[in-house]
């Protein structure tokens, strides 16, 4: 019996996007060379964001506190969902696909580094998301970074974000009975 799926590895880079509303904020795609067909799972494997250590002091604009979330949109699917309270004590719930979570204690202070690296640490079955249905043709993915205001972030807070995704697909047709 052959194999009736196979995966492949997406690294989207925010240095090598392009963007939508304006180049400073940070909501981008890639378009593949290749649309996959047939996708029924995607994975995140690792993703990252690179942020000047300045912006993580708390100093104004960015207003940083400890264990603040950075929630990652990809293509519109829903996997994490949280809530904010807005000023007039409205709920706001916010979905995402991923999401990092800022750790002020990992930041270090080397002479010449002037950014430091934010990654999410999930297990790694936590990253696994089924496309119900399965996504027929598969070929760009758009992504949104939002604050916890559900706020899109800008390139003055974040200066890169890569994203490493593994896209599953099926080989062959799968009929149901």
């Amino acid at each position: 019996m052959s194999d009736i799926s196979n995966y492949n590895i997406i690294i989207i880079d925010s240095d090598n996007a392009i963007y939508n509303n304006g180049s400073n904020n940070l909501h981008y795609y890639i378009k593949l060379e290749d649309n996959i067909r047939d996708v029924y799972k995607i994975k995140i494997l690792y993703n990252a964001v690179s942020i000047p250590t300045a912006n993580l002091k708390g100093g104004a604009p960015f207003l940083t506190k400890n264990l603040d979330t950075i929630y990652i949109n990809i293509n519109d699917y829903d996997r994490i969902k949280s809530n904010y309270i807005a000023p007039d004590n409205s709920i706001i719930t916010l979905k995402s696909f991923d999401a990092i979570i800022i750790d002020v204690n990992k930041i270090k202070t080397i002479d010449g580094i002037t950014t430091t690296t934010m990654c999410n640490d999930f297990n790694e079955n936590e990253g696994n998301y089924y496309l119900q249905p399965i996504e027929s043709n598969f070929d760009r993915i758009e992504i949104k970074l939002v604050n916890k205001k559900n706020e899109v972030i800008t390139k003055d807070f974040i200066s890169r974000v890569v994203i490493k995704l593994c896209v599953y697909y099926n080989t062959k047709k799968i009929s149901q009975f």
